[in-house]
């Protein structure tokens, strides 16, 4: 202790971003929200979710979801994705200008090709095969492209490097638990990390996001 006062008191101790990053937070969570168009079926799913929505249990969909339940969360989903790709565009041209590359998640594959189409980025999803999923990362870590768009579940498990090219991730969509988004998060937030890892949430206001992300919200905090 002697020693290391007396060092203290003549010299500065320069540390890696790697050497304190157990003392940083391991994953900031930020939320942004946006407004969605509204067609008449969506207010009319979103009134007949209100009904039983607090009875869900997101993590045992099986015992507790009747099949109707199930269908119309399902539907709902697919409506609230499809809404956010214009917005997901603008938010992702905006994050851009910062200079940082970002990988963005979502769930369904219209809304993974178009964002990739839109920003002529690589992408992956379930049954593209190995050799392309190689080759999107490849490209993505070298920096010939910003954004890399990863079908949610195909990119939860079993995907490595992102995390040498980014410390930013964008969930377009929400995926039904907790551990959905952990895993996902888990591309960025592992060895080889030398930054923060921030995950940015779109949300849409008045949709089904409301439900599903205090759902996983609720599930993590009661986790912690």
């Amino acid at each position: 202790e002697e020693l290391g006062r007396r060092l203290r008191s003549i010299c500065m101790i320069r540390r890696r971003k790697h050497e304190v990053r157990t003392e940083m937070p391991r994953i900031r969570r930020a939320e942004a929200w946006v407004d969605l168009p509204k067609p008449k079926e969506f207010i009319a799913e979103l009134e007949r979710l209100g009904s039983f929505a607090k009875q869900l249990d997101l993590e045992r969909l099986d015992a507790n979801l009747a099949g109707e339940a199930l269908e119309r969360i399902s539907a709902m989903r697919v409506l609230a994705g499809v809404a956010k790709i214009e917005p997901a565009k603008e938010w992702i041209e905006d994050f851009l200008e910062s200079g940082e590359r970002l990988v963005v998640f979502a769930r369904h594959r219209e809304v993974v090709q178009q964002l990739a189409h839109h920003f002529k980025a690589p992408f992956i999803l379930g049954g593209i095969g190995v050799d392309a999923q190689q080759d999107a990362v490849k490209r993505f870590q070298e920096g010939r492209d910003k954004v890399i768009v990863v079908g949610l579940e195909a990119g939860g498990t079993g995907l490595d490097g992102l995390q040498h090219a980014a410390s930013n991730m964008l969930f377009v969509e929400m995926g039904w638990t907790a551990k959905d988004h952990d895993q996902a998060e888990g591309r960025l937030d592992r060895l080889g990390q030398e930054s923060p890892v921030t995950a940015w949430y779109l949300l849409g206001r008045d949709s089904v996001d409301e439900l599903l992300h205090g759902v996983v919200s609720e599930k993590r905090m009661t986790a912690d």
